[in-house]
């Protein structure tokens, strides 16, 4: 039970608490940046707020879901018998709250477009790159209500130039 208390429920009580100090002070402070008077801008910077706390709200979750299973197995095999069905069980949930390592860069990359961009720099060919940028340029004229797409274009660099300025 020391182990279940001191592996498990400290960690997810300590991130629900910090994460959630995180979120509560994220939410109540002002504006992101620079204060304008441009109400799409103020929009948009509450829509990020919005994410950023879904988006630890979700990792927490993520984290306490795959670890549940494994830790209350663990409980369960101190007060019954031993089976090979039981310890094969374990050993999958064992897997499953290992696999919460994995799942976190993903939760990143699709709760979190900043990040998005720059994986998507660092690790992907120029051609879908260009598509990216044209996705980028695209979402940004819808939002502006402009056409834009030359103009936000030349605003991201190429992987030619990311990668010229990365030697």
């Amino acid at each position: 039970m020391v182990v279940y208390v001191v592996l498990y429920l400290v960690p997810v009580c300590t991130m629900f608490v910090t994460y959630g100090k995180i979120a509560h002070t994220l939410w109540i402070r002002g504006p992101i940046g620079e204060s304008t008077d441009n109400p799409r801008e103020n929009k948009r910077r509450l829509l990020e707020k919005q994410r950023i706390v879904r988006m630890l709200i979700v990792i927490v979750v993520v984290f306490a879901v795959s670890w549940f299973p494994f830790f209350t197995c663990q409980v369960y095999l101190l007060f019954y018998e031993h089976t090979s069905r039981m310890r094969i069980l374990a050993a999958f949930l064992h897997l499953l709250g290992y696999s919460n390592a994995c799942v976190n860069p993903a939760l990143y990359c699709f709760l979190n477009e900043s990040f998005q961009q720059h994986f998507f720099r660092t690790l992907c060919c120029q051609c879908f790159w260009q598509r990216r940028k044209r996705h980028l340029a695209d979402r940004h004229s819808e939002r502006n209500g402009t056409n834009s797409h030359a103009t936000m274009t030349s605003l991201i660099p190429s992987h030619n130039s990311v990668l010229q300025s990365a030697v």
